[in-house]
């Protein structure tokens, strides 16, 4: 009898959840993720009208936006250009990335690809705290822009056809069911400038990280090494220079790396992952012409230096030389001044010697003038007929 009683009683506990998930979903999403948000849209240009959704208080009905139904948290915002095509060069988007976007703290996936951002990167990126959280986010329900049906497994609603595509591992992968456990940040195919952030290691929990395809520039950040969950780094095609951290040897779980095509330089961090997906895959480093990698023939000495990054060097050598020319003019022409206000001879024979030259000169003068002048008197006395 009383596990009779039990059955209507679970089912109607599910039922109530349900409800209270669908009221949570029709209140729309935290305020000032709302306005961070509407931030964003301020700061876009939007070539093609694709944010033209984002009006009105329910932000998670909002295109590219999808919330969490029970706290309302937006955990994934997907803006990538999925039209783009080289030939055709179109853009959904132009302009920078605000430091508001930092308000979404509970972003999983942000996804901003394939579009014309610039700018540099925020540097409040580090206040993605579920990106950098251990603890997984107890995601009940999964609303993507309003849609979705449920399924009930070991105590947590999950909206089985809230499926999503996020290039990883160099391909367009397909996640389903499991993208609570997903964090990805893809900024790829952008024209994004500066370095890259040292807040981008707090983010020890992210899995996969795209800059490839932009103009970053400046050194690899140390702390990237800290990013003991990442499995997938992209970060080819900039203008990075410098040596790759020693720190990144402890990225154990990296499982795809390219940082091809760019102005690195030195040695591999030796007994590491890098250094085993590189022996696997040399074209990962291919493009690094002072990189020492299995694709540089020449051998490679342990102090062997990237031109680009000893400008700074090249730099502080002008400097001195500026620095030590001007010493030099500055002391030999205080020493004559010197001698010519303290010694008698010396001035003497200074000022004798400029009468000389100008008597001289003034003297030449005067005969070619003479010259001239009967030059022209014998022209006009013998006239040419």
């Amino acid at each position: 009898m009383k596990s009779i009683m039990r059955l209507p009683l679970l089912s109607l506990f599910l039922i109530l959840l349900l409800v209270t998930t669908k009221t949570t979903t029709a209140s729309g999403c935290i305020g000032n993720e709302r306005n961070a948000l509407f931030d964003l849209k301020a700061t876009l240009k939007d070539h093609q009208g694709v944010l033209s959704s984002w009006r009105g208080l329910n932000c998670c009905s909002w295109y590219g936006t999808t919330c969490d139904n029970k706290t309302g948290h937006i955990i994934k915002l997907d803006l990538h250009n999925s039209n783009f095509s080289e030939e055709l060069r179109s853009y959904q988007f132009s302009g920078n990335i605000p430091d508001g976007l930092s308000q979404l703290q509970h972003l999983q996936v942000l996804d901003l690809a394939n579009n014309k951002l610039s700018g540099p990167l925020p540097r409040n990126i580090g206040n993605f705290t579920m990106m950098a959280s251990q603890r997984s986010a107890r995601i009940t329900s999964l609303m993507f822009q309003g849609r979705g049906d449920g399924i009930l497994y070991s105590g947590i609603i999950v909206y089985y056809n809230a499926s999503l595509y996020i290039t990883t591992k160099g391909d367009e992968r397909l996640y389903s069911g499991i993208l609570y456990l997903m964090k990805s940040i893809d900024l790829s195919d952008n024209a994004l400038t500066g370095e890259i952030p040292v807040e981008f290691g707090a983010l020890a929990q992210l899995k996969n990280l795209n800059l490839s395809r932009n103009r970053l520039s400046g050194r690899i950040p140390e702390r990237i090494g800290s990013m003991d969950s990442l499995e997938s780094l992209d970060i080819s095609w900039n203008h990075l220079s410098g040596a790759i951290p020693q720190s990144m040897a402890s990225l154990h779980s990296l499982s795809h790396l390219n940082m091809s095509y760019n102005n690195l330089s030195g040695k591999i961090p030796q007994g590491s992952q890098l250094q085993t997906l590189g022996d696997e895959d040399p074209y990962i480093y291919a493009g690094n012409k002072y990189l020492c990698s299995p694709l540089v023939s020449e051998s490679c000495y342990e102090h062997k230096l990237n031109p680009i990054y000893n400008d700074e060097d090249t730099h502080v050598h002008d400097v001195l030389l500026y620095v030590f020319s001007g010493l030099g003019f500055g002391l030999g022409f205080s020493a004559i001044w010197w001698l010519l206000i303290f010694s008698e001879a010396v001035r003497k024979l200074y000022f004798q010697s400029i009468d000389s030259v100008c008597e001289k000169f003034f003297v030449r003068m005067i005969l070619l003038k003479i010259n001239v002048s009967s030059i022209l008197m014998d022209r006009n006395r013998n006239p040419v007929s």
